[in-house]
């Protein structure tokens, strides 16, 4: 019988008997394949063997401490769901197959999928917050086959880190020679930023308009013989502006807080001083309004209140012409409204990430 020994990829060992040919179940040796099944073994008497399958973390640990470039291993994954609750560190030389019927003396199926879940438990709080299914660093010579990865993501308003958290299904970074094959990778939605702070206060109103000249009241001008003691004068004053939108923090990272908001524009100028009684000198004109509050932010937090102070009020009125017995001018109106508080700004939310690599093979 002749014998011949094919190799088709690193570490992979085809074995033709005679004129026919039969694929070998174990072609590179029980050695240097670990089995693995939801709940495995982790440690003992064969575990990782196919009638004692291994835990998924420690058949990884076992396989990536003695895997070569020239003596690759292989971890055969059992159909069913995994969960994860910490990032499966990939490594060199080592390959991850599922889609492994156990029930079936370990033979492929398409009947069902390895599916593994990962939670949102031990996620990375440091900087950068992020969560992680699967990661490679630095590493070369891996292969992902027949698997779906799952990583949970989070709901709107929960947010583990102020600076959000962002999630990936696999995270690749200064890899070589890999291949992903027939792998379905989902990634949950990434975690909000905190919401930005208040806006500033509003800006302290504007002095008021100087009031308009003084006018009869009850009668007292014509009684004392006055002339063209003037009018009652129009109101002439705004409110102030609403305060600017607060800013994204310098870095630009995800979820960073949002910057205060400006403050507001100063408020109008007061209304015209209305006639007053008897004909003597105006007064001051009285203290502006209190500033509006600031908008709301788009999902930050509200605005500041306006200035407490208004605006200064205004001078007194001028004598009308040709008032020859008045000697009351009309009172200054009251100063402009403050201005509105500034608007806060929401942090940015993080975003979540299906794969990440800085090169694919």
């Amino acid at each position: 019988m002749r014998m011949r020994l094919l190799s088709k990829e690193p570490g992979l060992c085809i074995i033709l008997l005679g004129s026919g040919f039969s694929w070998a179940q174990d072609p590179c040796g029980e050695g240097r394949i670990w089995y693995v099944r939801p709940g495995g073994c982790v440690g003992g008497a064969n575990c990782g063997s196919r009638t004692n399958p291994a835990d998924i973390y420690w058949a990884r640990n076992q396989a990536c401490a003695v895997a070569t470039p020239t003596a690759p291993h292989i971890i055969r994954l059992a159909v069913g769901n995994y969960t994860l609750n910490n990032t499966i560190e990939l490594c060199s030389n080592v390959y991850w197959e599922g889609g492994y019927d156990e029930s079936q003396q370990w033979k492929k199926t398409n009947a069902s999928n390895t599916i593994l879940n990962r939670t949102t438990a031990n996620a990375e709080t440091g900087w950068p917050p992020r969560l992680v299914g699967m990661r490679g660093v630095n590493i070369s010579n891996f292969q992902l086959h027949d698997i779906v990865l799952n990583v949970q993501g989070y709901a709107a308003g929960v947010r583990p880190t102020n600076h959000g958290m962002s999630v990936y299904g696999i995270y690749l970074a200064g890899c070589s020679d890999y291949r992903i094959v027939r792998c379905e990778v989902n990634a949950g939605r990434g975690a909000d930023g905190a919401n930005g702070p208040a806006g500033g206060n509003g800006g302290t109103g504007g002095a008021g308009c100087p009031g308009a000249q003084g006018g009869e009241s009850g009668g007292i001008c014509n009684a004392f013989g006055c002339n063209n003691c003037g009018g009652t004068g129009n109101a002439c004053g705004g409110a102030g502006g609403a305060g600017g939108a607060g800013g994204n923090a310098a870095d630009l990272q995800p979820g960073q807080q949002g910057g205060a908001g400006g403050a507001g524009g100063n408020g109008g100028v007061g209304g015209n001083g209305a006639h007053t009684n008897p004909c003597r000198p105006g007064g001051g004109g009285g203290v502006g309004l209190v500033g509006n509050a600031g908008a709301p932010g788009g999902g930050g937090a509200a605005g500041g209140p306006g200035g407490t102070m208004g605006g200064g009020g205004g001078a007194g009125g001028a004598n009308g012409p040709n008032c020859w017995c008045c000697t009351r001018q009309g009172d200054g109106g009251l100063g402009g409204r403050g201005g509105g508080g500034g608007r806060g700004e929401n942090g940015a939310g993080a975003v979540g990430f299906v794969v990440a690599a800085d090169s694919y093979a």
